[in-house]
């Protein structure tokens, strides 16, 4: 008898009947969806390598500019300095040169100006920056920083001293910030080398505070307000609260489902304010009807909006101890006896503004004084924030991060944490912990950017998120509120708990351990 010989597969059916058309049918969608897989994936690489090549071809192209930018600052120096020595009154010299650039370079006056400025600055106070404005390491915009908070250092008889220590501490920070995130560093190291006080140069700015009309086209105009710095940005946050409410409940009104039949065209109402609009809104019935939650209707009367609670503006404002009672002597330059160069031996009490930068600790001590949430941060000695322990309960996760991350912590973002959301660096979904070590401030735009590309960061221990960007670099951003003070004057004991408050902070200095009678506060 013959046999016949085994199927190759003994599951497969005989034959051609359905199951072997099926299956034929699923290995040929198979083979097709690993093709388009592998097409996929070589178009990936492929996109890869040209931004790499990019960005590459950028950072080049943008290290020659900044080379350029230099020699013509140079150049710049070069003929002022001839200018100057022109036979001719040097005023009308300098103005035939600034006529002669403006007009060949098609620009205004005023920016030639403001490159003499500039110019003149590196020639004569800052020529390390020139340097590394050469070496492409900075850019323009980090030079005008550097100049612009410089200016307080005066031109007494020891400003060149005092103008190289500031320019020594204030480009290591130069060149690993952005121009945004560099201005409150440099007015705060600046301060440390300051002609005049601060407490003396508010006083004088404050008699100078005034509101004005600047005309502008198609009906409009600008209304200007020159005020105390605590002043204007908390009328910014008052407004920003009130507004964003009032602008969610009428997006929220536009969007909601109606009835099918439309409406008659009498019923029919405008549009949604966008949020500018908004605020601009809130600020003229603020000022012209005292109520922001009514409809302007100077004439006719104001009627209720709607019924929202009263907004109170929100600031944070670190305040050291040492400045909770005024010190005389406080940031006097004294000689120092060996090179005889000035040396600040009684380092003025910093008082910052988050988002602005420093401020009178005389303002500081009367906000501290009229505020209704204070709570206490301890740092170590170097302003790494340890703990938080807040008077009254609070998420205190939330306070410490907000006290250590002070911005959004994507490189280079400046948007302040009231703005932002808290992130988990690891995402809780794939095991990351809830704690501060693994959780950071990103406002919404990076927030998405971290889950939906391939931009992806790494918190370490002190709080540094390093992050991988898509083409493969390394980007790191330090948290300010921990560490970012080394650099400036560190106290030589041990600092500092905080007291932080919904419209203050206050640094302590922390008691040396080995004195018995020295207490905190």
């Amino acid at each position: 008898m013959n046999e016949q010989p085994p199927d190759p597969d003994p599951r497969a059916p005989r034959g051609g009947g359905p199951g072997a058309g099926g299956r034929a049918g699923g290995q040929a969608s198979g083979a097709q969806s690993a093709r388009k897989s592998r097409k996929a994936q070589r178009q990936r690489r492929r996109s890869a390598r040209v931004i790499m090549a990019g960005v590459l071809l950028v950072e080049e192209l943008t290290r020659a500019q900044r080379a350029r930018d230099r020699d013509r600052l140079t150049e710049y120096a070069r003929m002022l300095a001839a200018a100057l020595t022109d036979a001719s009154p040097a005023e009308m010299a300098l103005r035939s040169l600034r006529a002669e650039l403006a007009a060949m370079l098609h620009v205004s006056e005023y920016a030639v100006e403001r490159e003499f400025d500039l110019a003149y600055a590196l020639d004569t106070r800052y020529p390390a920056t020139g340097e590394v404005l050469g070496a492409g390491l900075i850019g323009v915009a980090h030079v005008q920083v550097i100049c612009d908070a410089g200016v307080i250092i005066g031109s007494g008889d020891d400003a060149l001293a005092r103008h190289a220590r500031y320019e020594a501490a204030v480009l290591t920070y130069a060149v690993v910030e952005t121009p945004g995130r560099l201005r409150p560093i440099a007015k705060r190291l600046a301060e440390q080398f300051a002609e005049v006080s601060l407490e003396e140069r508010h006083e004088a700015a404050r008699s100078q505070r005034r509101v004005e009309i600047l005309e502008r086209e198609d009906g409009m105009a600008e209304l200007y307000a020159f005020l105390p710095a605590e002043v204007a940005y908390a009328i910014r946050d008052r407004i920003q609260r009130i507004a964003k409410q009032a602008w969610r409940a009428e997006t929220a009104e536009a969007v909601r489902p109606e009835a099918s039949v439309d409406p008659p065209a009498s019923d029919v109402s405008a549009p949604p304010r966008s949020l500018d609009e908004v605020r601009a809104d809130t600020l003229s019935e603020l000022l012209l009807s005292g109520n922001p939650y009514t409809d302007l209707d100077l004439a006719g009367g104001a009627q209720p909006r709607s019924d929202v609670p009263t907004y109170f503006a929100h600031l944070q404002v670190v305040v050291p101890v040492a400045a909770l009672t005024p010190a005389e002597g406080a940031g006097v330059a004294k000689p120092e006896p060996e090179s005889g160069l000035p040396v600040a031996v009684s380092p003025r009490p910093e008082c910052e503004l988050d988002g602005y930068g420093p401020i009178s600790a005389r303002v500081a001590r009367d906000m501290l004084d009229t505020s209704h949430n204070i709570y206490r941060v301890d740092a170590d000695r170097v302003g790494n924030v340890l703990r938080v322990d807040r008077y009254k309960p609070t998420k205190q996760m939330r306070d410490l991060l907000r006290a250590r991350d002070r911005h959004c912590r994507f490189p280079g973002c400046t948007r302040l944490p009231m703005s932002c959301e808290i992130d988990h660096t690891i995402d809780w979904q794939y095991g990351g912990a809830t704690a501060t070590g693994n959780l950071a401030h990103l406002c919404k735009s990076h927030h998405a950017l971290k889950h939906h590309t391939e931009w992806k960061p790494v918190q370490d221990a002190t709080g540094t998120l390093t992050w991988k960007s898509p083409a493969g670099r390394s980007y790191a951003d330090r948290p300010p509120g921990r560490g970012s003070r080394i650099g400036l004057t560190v106290p030589a004991t041990a600092g500092t708990p905080e007291w932080r408050t919904g419209t203050n902070v206050r640094f302590a200095e922390a008691p040396d351990p080995r004195d018995p009678n020295n207490q905190l506060l």
